[in-house]
């Protein structure tokens, strides 16, 4: 249920930064039919995120040629923006750690045996960055992706890695 709430939220990211419009009234059509997303269930993940993420209400309005709002500047680089600061950050942290750490987009690659140590660092960073940003604590969801035949016995376990809203 969690990786399925976690792919719906980052497809309602990607519509709500596509069309511009942080209030956009409904869910695409291949989203909805992909993910069974209802009109309810479209307005909690869209006003959770909102709510989360301010820089959806600090986009710049974009113009068409007749002067009209056409969408909005600014909301995937605001975005990626917040998504290299706290992977800087995380990565700094783990530095200090002398975790060796590669970053791929939103994820880190890390030895196995630093799996569990990468993961509550990179989680707490996101924590303390969402905290202060605009005031929401969270534990996110993390996965943890090895390859077939890897040992899993030193990964954090699903519990570990469940998501929750503190706040």
């Amino acid at each position: 249920m969690m990786k399925r709430n976690r792919s719906v939220a980052k497809k309602v990211v990607m519509a709500l930064i596509g069309s511009g419009i942080s209030l956009k009234a409904e869910a695409t059509d291949d989203l909805a039919k992909d993910f069974s997303l209802t009109d309810t269930g479209w307005k909690l993940f869209r006003d959770q995120l909102i709510m989360t993420i301010p820089a959806f209400d600090e986009l710049e309005p974009r113009y068409n040629s007749k002067d009209d709002v056409d969408g909005y500047l600014n909301g995937a680089g605001f975005l990626s923006y917040h998504e290299s600061k706290i992977m800087l950050q995380t990565l700094e942290q783990l530095v200090e750690l002398g975790i060796p750490a590669y970053p791929v987009h939103d994820s880190l690659m890390v030895k196995v045996s630093d799996a569990t140590a990468a993961a509550n660092t990179f989680r707490q960073v996101i924590h303390d960055y969402c905290k202060q940003l605009s005031g929401q604590e969270v534990l996110v969801p993390l996965s943890v992706t090895v390859a077939d035949g890897i040992s899993k016995e030193l990964l954090p376990t699903d519990k570990d890695l469940k998501g929750i809203y503190l706040s």
